[in-house]
Formats: C-alpha cells, structure tokens, sequence
C-alpha cells in the first residue's frame, strides 16, 4: 500500500513538471524575437538571414566571396539593415515579453 501511494506521488510530481516545463517552453516560443545573425558558406560568401526561436532561418541575402573589401562592407550593411527592417516588421506581430 505504502509503495502504491510512493509510486502515485512521484508520477503526479512528474506530470507537475512536465507541465511546468511544457508551459515554459510555448512562452519561450510565442514571445521569441527575429533576430538578423550573418553566417558564413561553405562554398564561400556569405549570408544574412533572420531567426527566431521554433521558426526556420530566412535568408534574405547572400554576398558573395570574390566582392572587393569596399563592395563588401557595403552590401553587408545593405543587407543587415533590409534585414533589420524585415525582423522589425515581423516582430511587430508578435506578443511583447513579459
């Protein structure tokens, strides 16, 4: 008998956190932000993307590796702010953090 109620305690303290942890992980989720990260290629260049939490990365440009030094830093900055102006928009439709 004394083991039967053990046992009942312990699956409904893991149900409990279960739940919790559930619970946790969607608010993570609903409340992540896009963000504009730059990575590199494996075949070289690179590539300016968004990502959020439980969504797959977007790519919103890619610059390639050949680029001179000033063409580079110029379509980096492009991107990154085209990107930043998307990641904006997209998180306007998303809940604020508490």
């Amino acid at each position: 008998m004394v083991v039967a109620l053990e046992v009942a305690v312990v699956v409904l303290v893991t149900i409990a956190v279960l739940a919790v942890l559930e619970t946790r992980r969607r608010r993570r989720l609903e409340e992540a932000r896009w963000t504009v990260e730059t990575t590199s290629l494996a075949e070289g260049g690179f590539a300016v993307e968004l990502r959020c939490l439980g969504q797959p990365p977007q790519r919103t440009a890619m610059i390639p590796p050949d680029l001179p030094a000033e063409e580079f830093s110029s379509a980096l900055a492009d991107a990154r702010a085209e990107a930043e102006h998307e990641a904006a928009a997209l998180n306007a439709g998303r809940p604020r953090s508490r």
